[in-house]
């Protein structure tokens, strides 16, 4: 219920109201006597005078049921107004020290409907919570009556709010802020993982700094919804929300953002952030320095970037200058605070721990203009595990590339950090018609590009060299071109060079000069999967190595599959062709009778002009050749080999030999987390042998005996048990022999043993006896502590006795 005070203007002192004229919970005063009259629960009138004290003391009840008495001082400070400390609200009058005066006396402050005048100091002191969790947390709650309904108008080069200690919640809404440098503004560099921290429904107008700030170094839980940053639009300093490191679980969602320098600033590459359904604008034109609707910071703890979600946002480039960016990844500059260090564009980010996991879903890019850059821009190098699906373009002459390295800042001696991009569907432009790519620029190579169906993949360890004529000479698989180099032809104007060293060390690489022409295997259209020898539907896997050349480098090359029968070509393109020798392929799936295929390398959008190219293999298969893997359905004993004979035929003593019983025969050692002698198994038995029992050297009458061992290298395991019976009647000590591995040289090994039908005299008990190897022998003696050897005068007559035994050792051999 709102507790409501009515101005009753009669003439007539002590004339009381009609019950009709108030509602439960209103208070009305008269003119003429300042008497005042309230309506109790039974709809009478009830008066008091209005001196302080019968307000302390007078009580009310609210309407329902349980309601209990409360005094009218009590329900008037339900909600503390800046009006109660003298703010007058009308866009003239100072109102920033009403303001200041609300903060310091309550953590909930409202803003009655109004335009409020803020031309004195920032609010620093909030009032500390009644139970705080800390002597320097505090926590507060400031609303209105909606935005621009409650206004607060800012002088030029004024701060609302600039609190130096943590703040453990607050929720702001319902507000307008006007013509501010910075709004709220956080300066705490500590710990904060707190409660949460909302804004929704505000509108920032008309500022020359940063809306929203804070730079804890782990303030996770930040919401900032519905609301609408709109800077200065002569201001190139303005940021709308800049979050410190580890922001995770922070909400940016249903926002606008229009004419800030930098829109939204994440630190810690925006672990665990969901940016959802906002719309990023320019509309005024840009100052000295270029501006970015997003920036993420690197140098970031471990793990940033993971969950980092951008989706459903619009980037809407109206008037965006030719230097702006999109998304920017990088370092920031020196400053005060969060909310003024930018994007250094003048230094790469190569350090701390990458940023991976960040996933860019279901966004638009739309506008006019001629602008260059990429979708994101990065000047950091350490990316890795990158989505980007369903994005729409509609950007005229607009997005070159997904994910551009900087490479003036970034040398390609320095991208080597091992990158793997996810690239979905991407609507509304066509890069292949275009002349531009839809994957990453000027960075690693080793993912160029990759989507759920077509992908141009690395292959991690070169093949054998050892690929020889065509058919099914490789279980699995069905090679239909296998093309050295001195075969390729060229087209137009390319020309070739001798032979040079390929990945494998033979001669069977080109230099191909292909500043205006091509260059392609001649290929066999009767092996083509149609025909006799392959299903359609399957796919084709084109197979090929290529590097840079030492002179006149090619640094970007296409790849192309063209066959007849539908037209078709297929093409892939390698941004940043590498040093190295590097294997690709790719899939293709073959949709009729193809014939004439042509597989095709080119240059695309470089400075040189040389290639160097490998030999190039095309085969079907419903699965790549594995690489440095073994898959089979059934093969010959010998059919998997490591000779260097040939691959694919018969060897008659292979290094490795898979067996039809699924079993596999390793001619050398076995190597495991190392290749030194510490890590070699070369020696592994096990199976059965037959121990006896003898006294004195005598064996006696075995009834039952069973044992086995295992050795792996050195290390040998004996156990199992003889039944027997006489030891009492022969004379000397008592032993178990036929060990089945000779102990090591020089070497006691003791081991245990039970045993039943001891005498009565036997000189000490059963728990005390150990079974012991003796180095270069095949016998164990069997003693005591006291190094005691066992006889037949510890056992009964012609009873019968039962030896349990189990001994491990270092064998000799």
């Amino acid at each position: 219920m709102t507790l409501k005070l009515i101005h009753k203007n009669n003439t007539s002192a002590g004339q009381a109201p009609a019950p009709s004229d108030l509602d439960i919970g209103e208070i009305a005063v008269n003119s003429a006597d300042a008497q005042l009259y309230v309506k109790d629960n039974d709809g009478a009138i009830q008066s008091f005078t209005n001196d302080n004290d019968a307000v302390t003391v007078q009580q009310i009840t609210q309407a329902g049921s349980n309601a209990v008495p409360r005094t009218v001082e009590s329900k008037l400070r339900d909600a503390v107004s800046v009006k109660d400390f003298g703010a007058v609200g009308d866009g003239v009058t100072d109102d920033s020290a009403a303001f200041r005066a609300a903060f310091a006396a309550s953590q909930g402050v409202y803003v009655p409907a109004g335009e409020y005048f803020f031309d004195g100091d920032p609010i620093t002191v909030i009032k500390t919570e009644d139970t705080p969790q800390s002597a320097t947390d505090r926590a507060f709650y400031l609303y209105g009556d909606g935005a621009p309904n409650s206004r607060i108008v800012m002088a030029s080069g004024r701060t609302f709010m600039d609190v130096a200690n943590n703040i453990r919640a607050c929720h702001v809404r319902d507000i307008a802020f006007y013509d501010f440098e910075h709004c709220f503004k956080f300066t705490s560099t500590s710990v904060n993982v707190s409660n949460r921290k909302m804004w929704e429904y505000c509108l920032f107008e008309g500022y020359t700094g940063c809306a929203i700030s804070q730079q804890h170094q782990d303030s996770p839980y930040w919401s900032i919804e519905n609301c609408t940053f709109k800077a200065d639009q002569l201001s190139n300093t303005s940021m709308g929300v800049a979050l410190g490191d580890n922001p995770n679980l922070s909400t940016i969602r249903d926002n606008a953002f229009i004419r800030n320098r930098v829109h939204l600033k994440l630190g810690g590459g925006g672990v665990d952030v969901l940016v959802d359904h906002n719309d990023f604008l320019q509309f005024s034109e840009a100052g000295d320095d270029p501006r970015c609707s997003v920036f993420i910071v690197t140098n970031p703890p471990k793990g940033a970037g993971q969950n980092f979600t951008f989706q459903n946002n619009k980037l809407g480039n109206e008037n965006l200058a030719s230097g702006d960016y999109r998304i920017i990844i990088a370092n920031e500059k020196t400053g005060t605070f969060n909310g003024d260090r930018f994007p250094d564009l003048s230094n790469p980010s190569t350090a701390g721990d990458p940023l991976q996991g960040m996933r860019f879903i279901s966004n638009k890019l739309q506008g006019a203009g001629d602008n260059p850059r990429s979708f994101i821009y990065t000047f950091s190098d350490r990316l890795t595990d990158i989505l980007i699906d369903d994005l729409t373009v509609t950007a005229s002459n607009q997005i070159p590339y997904l994910i551009e390295f900087d490479q003036s800042l970034i040398p390609l001696s320095q991208r080597n950090y091992e990158l793997r991009f996810f690239i979905g569907a991407i609507y509304g432009k066509d890069y292949q018609q275009t002349g531009k790519s839809p994957s990453i620029s000027n960075g690693i190579v080793q993912i160029t590009y990759i989507s759920s169906d077509d992908n141009l993949e690395i292959v991690p360890q070169a093949y054998s060299n050892n690929y020889s004529g065509l058919g099914s000479n490789r279980t699995g698989y069905y090679l239909i071109n296998a093309t050295p180099v001195g075969s390729f032809t060229t087209g137009g104007v390319a020309s070739k060079s001798a032979n040079i060293t390929d990945s494998t060390g033979e001669s069977n690489a080109a230099t191909f000069n292909l500043s205006s022409g091509l260059c392609y295997p001649t290929i066999s259209s009767s092996n083509l999967p149609g025909n006799t020898n392959g299903a359609l539907g399957d796919p084709v896997w084109v197979h090929f190595e290529l590097k840079q050349s030492t002179t006149d480098p090619i640094t970007m090359a296409s790849v192309g599959l063209r066959y007849s029968g539908n037209g078709a070509y297929i093409e892939r393109r390698i941004i940043q062709v590498p040093v190295n020798w590097t294997q690709f392929r790719f899939p293709v799936y073959i949709l009729d009778n193809a014939s004439n295929l042509l597989l095709e390398f080119k240059l695309f959008g470089s400075s040189g002009n040389k290639l160097d190219i490998g030999r190039s293999y095309i085969y079907s298969s419903k699965d790549p050749v594995p690489h440095g893997k073994v898959s089979f359905d059934s093969v010959d004993t010998d059919s998997i080999h490591t000779d260097s004979a040939s691959v694919g035929g018969t060897s008659s003593s292979p290094n490795i030999a898979l067996n039809s019983d699924g079993s596999a025969t390793y001619s050398g050692s076995v190597s495991i987390g190392g290749t030194g002698a510490v890590n070699t198994i070369d020696v592994y038995e096990e199976g059965n042998w037959n121990p006896a029992i003898e006294v004195g050297g005598v064996q006696l009458n075995i009834t039952g005996r069973e044992a086995s061992y295992v050795r792996v290298g050195t290390l040998v395991t004996c156990c199992g048990f003889v039944n027997t019976t006489g030891a009492a009647l022969e004379s000397g000590n008592v032993t178990i022999t036929g060990l089945p591995v000779l102990p090591e040289s020089g070497m006691l090994v003791p081991g245990v043993i039970a045993f039943t039908n001891l005498s009565s005299g036997a000189t000490i008990t059963d728990n005390s006896w150990v079974v012991l190897a003796t180095g270069g022998s095949t016998t164990l003696a069997i003693v005591n502590q006291d190094d005691q050897s066992i006889t037949n005068s510890d056992f009964t007559g012609s009873a019968s006795q039962k030896f349990r035994f189990s001994i491990t050792y270092t064998a000799g051999t």
